[in-house]
């Protein structure tokens, strides 16, 4: 798995489907239809069931469903009130009131804002600096991070004071700052974890390469574990194993599965839905292992290391 790429998802589950982000995938046992000799097996999905969708049991059995409903309607009925009391003042539904306050010095306030935003542009050179290790984020970056995190913020306020806005500018302005802000230390955060990974990585490579200096070397030692890993595919694909992946002597049912109405299946022969079965369990495996453990990839790698030395 490449960086940047997202590795699938698939937990298992107990009645034996495979649940994903979109549905849950059931592969059947083999079976033979009546009208041919053929094993085949049987792909049902299941899609997820939405919270608005009608028929799910899950959503229509909320008791607090009424209650949802009749919050709705208080909005609805308090909005129409809203409108007739505004044409009875102002014969007008909407005040605009509102919008002249927000026009007040707009072009000063748009400045402002774009200068807020322009400034959040150093994180560029500081997320740099952390990659190049020109500063270590635990704790210089991080108290680096807070300081110019806070000059913002306050900057921002004592510009509104300064200006004497109106609390719409003013408010305008601020929660803009903080949203800056958050999105700041959002940035320099993921890098500064970034750069502790990078360092536990070079680490790691750095003792993977001293200890397989005893069998030869880096390279030697890959190629070792490629002609290893490639003769243990061969011999796992010259076994034969059962279709549905688990042994089994029941005898294979006669005539294709009843599939409950609104659900795609689709019928396979048996080693595709073996090698599906096969596929999916293994990243439901994969899913449910911690791979960004550092003390735990060192001992695999040690492990495979001191093994291919045995």
């Amino acid at each position: 798995m490449g960086p940047g790429q997202t590795r699938p998802s698939a937990d298992y589950k107990a009645s034996g489907g495979f649940e994903t982000s979109n549905g849950t995938l059931y592969v059947s046992k083999p079976y033979r239809s009546k009208t041919s000799k053929k094993l085949r097996a049987l792909i049902t999905f299941v899609p997820r069931k939405s919270v608005f969708d009608i028929n799910n049991e899950n959503s229509t059995a909320n008791e607090f469903r009424g209650f949802f409903s009749l919050f709705w309607i208080s909005i609805f009925i308090f909005t129409i009130q809203t409108y007739v009391r505004s044409i009875e003042a102002s014969g007008r539904p909407l005040n605009l009131h509102f919008a002249t306050m927000f026009s007040q010095d707009a072009i000063t306030l748009a400045l402002s804002d774009a200068f807020l935003v322009l400034s959040t542009g150093i994180c560029v050179p500081f997320a740099k600096a952390l990659k190049n290790g020109w500063i270590r984020y635990n704790w210089t970056g991080v108290i680096l991070q807070h300081l110019l995190q806070t000059t913002i913020l306050f900057g921002a306020i004592c510009w509104t004071f300064n200006r004497n806005w109106p609390w719409v500018q003013s408010g305008f302005l601020t929660l803009h700052s903080l949203v800056m802000v958050m999105k700041m230390h959002s940035y320099i955060t993921v890098n500064g974890q970034l750069q502790g990974v990078q360092k536990q990585a070079k680490d790691l490579m750095t003792c993977m390469q001293k200890t397989t200096k005893s069998v030869g070397g880096w390279e030697k030692a890959m190629s070792v574990a490629q002609a290893e890993l490639e003769a243990q595919n061969l011999n796992n694909s010259s076994q034969p194993s059962p279709p549905n992946g688990v042994a089994s002597h029941e005898p294979t049912p006669i005539g294709t599965p009843k599939v409950p109405e609104g659900l795609s299946s689709s019928a396979v022969d048996v080693k595709t839905a073996a090698a599906l079965r096969k596929r999916l369990t293994a990243i439901s495996k994969e899913s449910s292992n911690d791979y960004f453990t550092p003390n735990s990839s060192h001992a695999r790698a040690s492990d495979d290391v001191h093994g291919r030395r045995g």
